[in-house]
């Protein structure tokens, strides 16, 4: 049977909590509001009566919220995940002293048909790997948040941005090109589900365009930026600890799973950019700008993963941002 929601319900406290439910009804009336390190699972019955009105995430630097369609559902049956309302803290900021130095985050949209809007005291650039840099987007305009494309993002101030998307539980494939000029296979991607991805998972869901034998040209790592400025990990190096503002954290999906690696270690939170890298081209011509060398196949029901997996640590990793 439906759990059917009359009132307005929340879900989430200082500790991880997860609530499951076959089915979900939100009637006149009702809503549910996830709370930072809340979460919920929705089984076979999927969402009625959801909404962005009734519906609302929290993302916030405390950690958070998630919403998934169980790993045990068929992700091919359509129209079990509703629109939602999230709200997202961001932790970049231009507000950092008299030198004003920039710090960046990398995000994701939450789903699809999700938009931003650009002002003039924000700065959102997206990476396309085969352009030469950082494609600044329009500003004092509306920009799409293309799913699982990963942006980086500063503004003036720490705003908690309100947006509307329609959350996901589709399996996209992501080239992994090397291109002759631009940014030679680098990627930045973007976990555009509402739940953590598991890193450890992705093994098996990389391919190569000329077989098992080419596995050496793309790096079998996935990096997360913590938010940060160029400054600082230029004055740092490469010897600081990946928690550390400005560097990346660096996650072997082969040894995600070891037990010396800490459960938040492990995981890519919702609506975190995260980045991948293709080492060198399949040919050697200069014909070729762009090369496929592989695709990354990020799939729902393999990555997805709940709060009883996570212990007593957030979903969204609060220094990784």
């Amino acid at each position: 049977n439906p759990v059917i929601i009359t009132k307005a319900a929340s879900i989430g406290t200082n500790t991880p909590f997860e609530g499951t439910a076959y089915s979900i009804d939100i009637q006149q009336g009702g809503s549910i509001t996830v709370l930072p390190k809340g979460g919920l699972t929705v089984h076979a019955g999927g969402f009625t009566g959801a909404s962005e009105q009734n519906l609302t995430i929290h993302n916030m630097q405390s950690g958070a919220g998630f919403i998934r369609i169980s790993p045990y559902f068929t992700r091919e049956v359509e129209g079990t995940m509703p629109k939602a309302k999230v709200l997202y803290q961001t932790k970049s900021t231009l507000d950092t002293g008299a030198n004003k130095d920039a710090t960046w985050q990398y995000i994701g949209a939450p789903g699809t048909d999700c938009s931003i809007y650009v002002d003039y005291n924000t700065w959102l650039y997206k990476l396309d790997e085969p352009n030469t840099d950082w494609v600044l987007q329009p500003r004092t305009a509306n920009v799409a948040l293309e799913p699982f494309e990963g942006y980086a993002i500063t503004q003036y101030g720490q705003p908690t941005y309100q947006w509307t998307a329609q959350l996901t539980n589709q399996s996209p494939t992501l080239p992994l090109t090397y291109s002759k000029a631009g940014r030679s296979g680098r990627h930045i991607f973007a976990n555009s589900f509402t739940a953590p991805i598991d890193v450890k998972a992705l093994d098996g869901l990389i391919t190569y365009h000329e077989g098992e034998q080419d596995r050496f040209r793309i790096e079998q790592t996935v990096s997360i930026f913590n938010s940060g400025s160029w400054k600082a990990w230029n004055s740092i190096g490469q010897t600081a600890q990946g928690n550390t503002p400005g560097q990346y954290y660096a996650i072997p999906i082969l040894a995600a799973a070891a037990d010396y690696l800490a459960n938040e270690q492990t995981v890519i939170p919702p609506m975190q950019g995260f980045y991948m890298r293709v080492r060198s081209r399949i040919q050697t011509s200069e014909l070729s700008a762009t090369e496929n060398v592989g695709q990354i196949l990020l799939d729902y029901n393999k990555l997805v993963m709940g709060n009883q997996h996570e212990l007593n640590t957030p979903l969204r990793l609060p220094q990784r941002v």
